[in-house]
């Protein structure tokens, strides 16, 4: 039994040994290392996941509460390694000339155990990025806009302790805008008819939360049912929409055009590639 828990014991002790170590020793001067980055949303109604995801730093990943990854980066001294990495160069250039000398293809130097340490299973520290804490913020706030929360505000506050940062994000994403009609106008007959008669599966509810996710579920679901009929050259791109909120009480009218792609010369789908369907003429099979 003691024998099998002396692995267990020493990798204990090692984590241990490097949870005491100055997580920020190899920060450059002046700068932070950043230590917690959380997000507060106020009325919690999105996602807490999705938010973190949005984040463009995030700090250094933790094994049983121990920044390990970071330790093992920190652990081996950066001169040190210059000095041992001059004299395996060194050693290295002497063998390959041996090796040249009895006709033998030179080698390469490999990696000293610090350069291992740092560069294989080590993580660089985090260092705290003002920028970054920007683009962050202006994510989030994007995305909460796609989910229907025209209205949201996202801030942040940063502490430094030390050279240490902690970030946090507060969003307050305020109520969400519903869809109150959902209407739509094609340019083509034909397309017209295929889309009314499909329109009870329309994944845009009048009632439901405004979400760009389903906006884009939507064009996917006509450009397939379409394609599925023969239109071969219809793509997602042709369907665009309108979203009107004047009408008040954080409503959306909704109007879903189907005309021309972007870039297109202006005029109707009638007889262009996109507004036509394709018919199988022959099928040859190769035995």
């Amino acid at each position: 039994m003691l024998v099998r828990a002396a692995p267990t014991l020493l990798l204990l002790f090692c984590l241990l040994a490097m949870a005491g170590c100055d997580p920020a020793k190899r920060v450059p001067a002046g700068r932070h290392l950043l230590v917690k980055a959380t997000a507060k949303e106020r009325a919690n109604q999105v996602n807490q996941g999705d938010l973190s995801t949005l984040m463009k730093q995030r700090p250094n990943k933790r094994i049983l509460g121990v920044r390990f990854y970071l330790a093992v980066y920190n652990f081996p001294d950066p001169g040190s390694i210059a000095r041992k990495k001059a004299r395996k160069l060194e050693r290295n250039e002497v063998n390959n000339q041996r090796r040249i000398a009895k006709g033998r293809q030179p080698k390469e130097v490999g990696r000293t155990t610090g350069e291992w340490m740092r560069e294989v299973v080590g993580e660089a520290p985090v260092v705290f990025d003002s920028a970054l804490t920007d683009r962050t913020r202006e994510q989030m706030l994007l995305y909460l806009l796609r989910e229907g929360y025209f209205e949201a505000r996202v801030t942040d506050t940063v502490e430094f302790r030390g050279r240490k940062a902690h970030v946090t994000y507060y969003v307050d994403a305020g109520e969400p805008y519903l869809l109150d009609t959902v209407t739509y106008t094609v340019d083509h007959g034909g397309i017209h008819e295929y889309v009314e008669r499909t329109w009870e599966g329309s994944l845009l509810k009048p009632g439901d939360r405004f979400r760009a996710e389903h906006l884009d579920a939507e064009r996917d679901r006509i450009t397939g049912i379409l394609k599925g009929l023969g239109y071969l050259y219809f793509t997602r791109e042709q369907v665009s929409y309108d979203a009107d909120t004047a009408v008040g009480d954080r409503k959306v009218k909704l109007a879903m055009r189907i005309t021309r792609a972007p870039g297109r010369p202006p005029g109707p789908l009638w007889g262009t590639p996109e507004g036509t369907i394709f018919y199988l003429d022959k099928m040859t099979v190769d035995a």
